[in-house]
């Protein structure tokens, strides 16, 4: 597991303080919406169709439980799930997908429907 070094530690903060600036300009209008996208491209924060995304770098893809934990609660803080909107985000991640490749005998009479569960707990 990677070890943060005072100078990680010391960068990090420093370019969080850099961005926690950035945003207050913005916020305040200081900043246009044109000066301000490549800074929060560059600090991970993007904007998708559905809603903003984040993203998080992880030194080494090494991520410990502790981590985990934070990460968790800024999502159950700071996250909104709309059934609707997650609804339509998994159809358009079926449409996206590689067609399913099923058996033709289990389908050689016509599907009407097809249902498929998406559930987290299950996956490893």
């Amino acid at each position: 597991m990677y070890q943060y070094t005072e100078f990680d530690k010391a960068f990090v903060r420093a370019r969080a303080a850099e961005f926690r600036d950035q945003l207050g300009r913005w916020q305040t209008g200081q900043l246009t919406e044109d000066q301000f996208r490549p800074l929060r491209l560059q600090n991970g924060w993007y904007v998708q169709r559905y809603a903003p995304m984040l993203r998080v770098a992880v030194p080494y893809g090494e991520i410990n439980a502790a981590q985990i934990k934070v990460l968790a609660q800024i999502a159950r803080e700071y996250d909104t799930p709309d059934a609707a909107l997650l609804a339509e985000a998994a159809r358009v991640a079926i449409i996206r997908c590689t067609p399913i490749a099923a058996p033709v005998e289990l389908h050689q009479n016509g599907w009407s429907e097809l249902y498929l569960t998406f559930s987290p707990k299950g996956s490893a």
